[in-house]
């Protein structure tokens, strides 16, 4: 691909990916009665917060959408560059998982759909069968990888869950733990990236 047709490519997207939210907006805006401010402005500046207010969350983020930016180049070097399948679509299914658990993070979904019925154990459940369907797919690879980092991840996670059903406002705590296993979580997907990349084989010595 020539200089000029990646540069057209490039400001394509991003014109197409502009009008789709536009467009988003546009119908929230319309079909539901929502103020134009209330979709593009920062929370703490609709509702004049300070601006420390939510700053594990935001830090929070940050490490899910980074992690996930890592994942998407690195899946199109491995594709275009490598021309390893096996490894793409190792990749290709931990960005996926990662933007999903990001998305439900910064939207609060499965806390919006358990208002409307849908209980959250729901979502846990596929995020749950996703990764071990991940783990058990591509083990041999994992094995090669800092994978207890991928373990201690999950486990942080999961108490996370477990002090949130059965201790009521532990905020702190809870919180915490997850924003431990999400920096876990962005460490070994970029490790685990970089030494694809590179060619190399991580020591979990």
């Amino acid at each position: 691909m020539n200089k000029q047709k990646a540069t057209f490519i490039g400001i394509s997207l991003s014109i197409l990916f502009c009008l789709l939210l536009y467009g988003v907006i546009e119908w929230l805006h319309v079909n539901r009665n929502i103020p134009y401010g209330n979709l593009t402005r920062d929370p703490n500046a609709i509702h004049e917060s300070p601006k420390y207010i939510g700053l594990l969350s935001q830090l929070g983020m940050i490490f899910w959408f980074s992690t996930a930016g890592v994942l998407l180049f690195s899946y199109f070097i491995i594709n275009n560059i490598l021309q390893d399948t096996i490894r793409r679509n190792f990749i290709g299914s931990a960005l996926f998982l990662t933007l999903f658990l990001g998305i439900d993070d910064m939207f609060m979904l499965h806390d919006e759909l358990a208002h409307r019925g849908l209980r959250e154990e729901y979502f846990y459940s596929i995020y749950v069968i996703w990764l071990l369907l991940t783990l058990i797919r591509y083990k041999n690879l994992i094995r090669q990888s800092l994978y207890i980092l991928i373990l201690l991840s999950c486990f942080l996670f999961g108490l996370s869950i477990l002090i949130d059903k059965l201790i009521t406002a532990a905020y702190l705590t809870e919180d915490m733990l997850k924003f431990a296993g999400l920096i876990n979580w962005s460490f070994y997907w970029t490790s685990t990236c970089y030494f694809i990349i590179q060619n190399r084989t991580p020591t979990n010595k």
